[in-house]
């Protein structure tokens, strides 16, 4: 399966948090991986960069195509991150 773009994997990521429940972000990574069935080659790519390439595009989906997240983190809680409340 070819990886999806970011904005393929927005509508996941919000739902999972859609409870308003603060998670680490590796928690939603995972679960937005397993919700497209994507394999371990798939997860674990590498970009000329050197990060993860899967990581990356879920990494992206916290932000919407003008550069606003959200989903935010919690300056006081690391790698975390909520749905942001407007």
């Amino acid at each position: 399966m070819a990886l999806p773009q970011w904005r393929e994997f927005v509508g996941p990521a919000l739902r999972m948090m859609s409870d308003g429940a603060i998670r680490r972000t590796a928690e939603i990574r995972i679960a937005v991986a397993e919700r497209f069935r994507l394999s371990a080659e798939d997860r674990t790519e590498v970009m000329s960069s050197e990060g993860a390439r899967c990581s990356n595009r879920i990494n992206w989906a916290f932000f919407d195509r003008h550069g606003h997240r959200p989903l935010h983190s919690d300056s006081d809680r690391r790698s975390t991150a909520s749905v942001a409340h407007v």
